[in-house]
């Protein structure tokens, strides 16, 4: 999930990086390469250029060759054979940096921040697809303000899938507010309610 959301330009692995720089136990130059490495990777860049990445982060080539050579031991990269125009290169992958990402996530996050990631995962899954901004907005709101947990959304989703009713956030969201037998401490936010009026 994590790569899906790097790739649709919802994950910012600079400050994820930064933040947790130590814990992913990188040098600065390593920290600084490996940014480098996510930006070309997001543009569809597959291909380790030491001479442009040089150029775009000025660090000296025996540092940089190092670092690379740094992040491959350590997994945040591997290489691999890819044909294109019947050639082949090497190419990269950076799965290993999700992996290691994942890893921290899964065991920093407080109870609601892994209620919501989990949450999304799932709902993702039902979905089929990734979640907009708007969408991921009111599942937010949805766990941290209005206090839904993960067993509610499931309970949810459960119903309808018994029900054989599509399921959607607007949907979700509408029956997460219904009367039950567990009322919640706040009522439906403004924002949800503006959201669910807005979708077909």
């Amino acid at each position: 999930m994590l790569k899906k959301l790097y790739e649709k330009g919802y994950f910012d692995y600079k400050k994820f990086i930064l933040e947790n720089q130590k814990k992913l136990g990188l040098t600065p130059n390593e920290a600084l390469v490996l940014m480098e490495l996510l930006d070309s990777y997001s543009n569809g860049c597959d291909l380790v250029s030491v001479d442009d990445i040089q150029n775009n982060i000025l660090l000296p080539k025996d540092e940089l060759t190092e670092a690379l050579s740094k992040l491959l031991t350590k997994k945040y990269y591997t290489i691999f054979l890819k044909e294109k125009d019947m050639k082949s290169y090497e190419a990269i992958s950076l799965d290993g940096f999700f992996n290691h990402a994942k890893d921290i996530i899964n065991n920093t996050l407080s109870d609601a921040d892994s209620d919501l990631y989990t949450i999304t995962s799932i709902l993702q899954d039902k979905i089929n697809r990734i979640l907009t901004s708007s969408e991921l907005d009111i599942v937010q709101t949805l766990v941290n303000d209005d206090k839904y947990t993960l067993n509610d959304f499931n309970n949810v989703i459960s119903n309808l899938e018994a029900k054989k009713r599509k399921i959607t956030i607007k949907v979700i969201a509408q029956e997460l507010a219904q009367p039950s037998s567990q009322p919640k401490p706040k009522k439906t936010n403004k924002m949800i309610n503006d959201f669910i009026s807005k979708i077909k």
